[in-house]
């Protein structure tokens, strides 16, 4: 039912060929956006999101939006600074699924919350937030170590 309905959605408020590719599913239309524009905001709004609204994470995530600092990111989680404690907050999935779990790092990762979601104009927040700082939904940050492995194996013979 999830994607008849998100295409069902998309032929009705004639956003679903906004790429030129009808069908494909919110996640994958959202590559290769860099800047925080209507289309990726749009997707953030019409796409079904996994996880029922929490206004605890809410709350939360503005407070990491106003006073946090980026620490590094990856393809899952974008370690960010605040308070004192450092929190990996779940990145990957975009836009359905995104900033549904949080780990604040320390002793030993407690999940401070998990399989919850802010609300969209936090997503959006967020993710314009997180733009400001050159971090993209879907846009990895590369390792220079992966390239040498990626460079050694390459080279060696099996």
């Amino acid at each position: 039912m999830g994607k008849a309905a998100h295409v069902g959605v998309g032929r009705l408020l004639r956003v679903g060929g906004l790429d030129g590719v009808q069908g494909r599913g919110c996640m994958n239309n959202t590559r290769g956006i860099k800047n925080m524009d209507f289309k990726q905001k749009l997707y953030i709004i019409l796409c079904f999101h996994t996880y029922k609204y929490s206004s605890y994470v809410d709350n939360f995530i503005k407070k990491l939006i106003s006073e946090g600092e980026v620490l590094n990111y990856d393809r899952y989680r974008v370690e960010i600074k605040w308070r004192g404690n450092q929190y990996g907050v779940w990145i990957e999935n975009f836009p359905y699924s995104d900033l549904s779990d949080v780990k604040q790092r320390g002793y030993n990762n407690i999940t401070f919350y998990k399989n919850l979601r802010p609300s969209r104009s936090t997503q959006i927040a967020f993710w314009g937030w997180m733009n400001k700082q050159g971090i993209y939904p879907n846009k990895y940050n590369e390792d220079i170590t992966y390239e040498k492995v990626k460079a050694l194996l390459t080279k060696t013979k099996l």
